[in-house]
């Protein structure tokens, strides 16, 4: 579970840090997309 909320606070401190929608769809795509990064557990 540890790797879950670590996982989860690196994502929000990410989102966070967006400043336009192309960068936010970049990071959707690294945690959500097929291969991401929240996707593979």
């Amino acid at each position: 579970m540890a790797d879950t909320d670590s996982l989860l606070a690196e994502a929000l401190q990410a989102i966070s840090a967006v400043s336009n929608e192309a960068a936010f769809e970049s990071l959707r795509v690294q945690y959500l997309g097929k291969k991401g990064s929240f996707t593979a557990y």
